[in-house]
């Protein structure tokens, strides 16, 4: 089985030390195998043996990563400059937690901690808090590791569920994580994580209805939609679409959904009455954004040099907007006078007017612009730089950039407060939201969060 089919069949929720799995249970002589094998493998470990451990893996995986990496020679010192060194001794105390069967093979989670020593013989915690998610195929009667992925849940999550106060109020921003399988729920009062919603494989959005009734999550790795229900986080139904969707608008009637994907499928459009796909069309691949509250929606296309204009009632595109390069967000006035697009290739933001749908300036000098969001009363634009870990904060009463405000790795999306006092910022590579006091430019607080948060939506009522 291939790797990305096998990455598609682990689909867990983590809450606390619990693994929720919908697959069959395994049966109890391969169970006993399979944990036979992790008990060798995590001695194997201990050891620093880096051709006993390498032994464990299928022939899929040393082949994959031996043409990646130059061979196996390559491959090996690679794995052990990653895992063994430069500890003198290492120590790993695991408890398995959950393995069950999808398809052929086996998923088999684990908590895990791992000490070692160094060189002058002082011990050390190399990871903690670790849960190590590994897949088990069979290879000539015997189990194997197919795959392997360490997760890092931070002590916060430890006791977070679907259920806690206040479920589906304005001012909870929900962040997607793209590695995982659910979405963690802050309360922007005390910037704690206070719940999590489970979703499919890799959510990257979440967006919620214009009656506050439903939210609807976009998972990038299982190919679906979750919807739940807004005011008990309970889902109601997961909805098959195409390969790879990115993003999810409801449009203000309430009755239609359009879904964007990284992928060929282009945008679909769901009836959120029935949830069943009701039309196609053969392209669009960014997220969508509502004008004058829904009149139309705007579309930027991330791998095409393009704005697309939709026609929500007739569920068509009737205008493209040239910018050039890799739109990647947009951002509209308050006034929805202007639209500010943020342009990865060209490292600029485009201002267009929405009355001729053109490009009337460029704002130049905008390092690897991703995300971008524009304060309530239409002052500033914030900015997120993913490459150069920062954000860049532009005047919009004359276009001019104001300030940078360095941030944690890979910064993606950013939100603004109601109030305006506060951007929220993905960090996706550090597993942090960033907290940035609009009045000072300053990091006020980082939050730390999930790994591979990618988007972040705060609920405005």
């Amino acid at each position: 089985m291939k790797r990305r089919l096998i990455f598609l069949a682990i689909l867990f929720l983590v809450s606390g030390s619990i693994l929720i799995w919908t697959g069959c249970s395994p049966r109890q002589s391969d169970q006993e195998a399979i944990k036979k094998t992790l008990a060798e493998f995590n001695l194997a470990y201990e050891s620093k043996d880096v051709d006993h451990w390498v032994a464990f893996f299928s022939k899929e995986v040393a082949d994959r990563n031996t043409n990646a990496k130059g061979g196996v020679e390559a491959w090996k010192k690679g794995l052990k400059e990653k895992y063994f060194s430069p500890w003198k001794t290492i120590t790993i105390s695991s408890q398995a937690k959950s393995i069950e069967k999808t398809g052929y093979n086996y998923v088999l989670t684990e908590e895990i901690t791992i000490s070692g020593t160094d060189l002058s013989d002082q011990n050390h915690v190399i990871k903690n808090n670790i849960k190590r998610v590994l897949v088990f195929t069979k290879e000539r009667g015997k189990w194997k590791i197919a795959d392997l992925r360490e997760i890092l849940i931070p002590p916060a999550y430890e006791n977070l569920s679907s259920r806690y106060p206040e479920i589906g109020r304005p001012g909870l921003a929900y962040a997607s994580h793209i590695s995982l399988t659910f979405v963690s729920v802050i309360d922007t009062r005390t910037n704690q994580v206070i719940g999590i919603i489970p979703s499919g494989n890799g959510p990257v959005w979440t967006e919620l209805a214009p009656d506050r009734k439903r939210g609807y999550v976009a998972n990038f790795n299982s190919n679906d939609v979750t919807v739940f229900d807004l005011g008990t986080n309970q889902k109601i139904s997961t909805v098959s679409v195409g390969e790879h969707p990115t993003n999810i608008i409801v449009v203000p009637d309430g009755q239609t959904a359009l879904i964007s994907h990284q992928s060929k499928d282009g945008i679909w459009v769901m009836n959120t009455q029935t949830n069943q796909i009701e039309k196609k069309l053969s392209e669009g691949t960014g997220p969508f954004y509502l004008f004058k509250k829904g009149k139309l929606v705007y579309q930027v296309e991330i791998f095409r040099p393009f704005i697309f204009v939709i026609d929500p009632k007739s569920q068509s595109i009737i205008k493209r907007i040239e910018v050039g390069g890799r739109p990647m967000s947009l951002a509209f006035t308050p006034d929805w006078r202007f639209a500010y697009v943020p342009n990865y290739d060209l490292n600029e933001l485009e201002k267009i007017d929405t009355q001729t749908d053109s490009v009337v300036s460029r704002i130049s000098n905008v390092n690897d612009p991703r995300g971008i969001a524009i304060t309530p009363d239409g002052r500033f634009a914030y900015v997120t730089n993913v490459v150069s870990n920062k954000v860049t904060v532009i005047n919009l009463r004359d276009d001019s950039i104001v300030k940078t405000i360095s941030v944690d790795g890979m910064p993606t999306w950013v939100e603004i407060t109601p109030d305006g006092k506060y951007a929220y910022v993905t960090n996706q590579a550090r597993s942090t939201i960033s907290v940035i006091d609009t009045k000072t430019n300053q990091v006020v607080q980082s939050i730390e969060v999930a790994e591979s948060p990618i988007t972040i939506r705060i609920d405005k009522g």
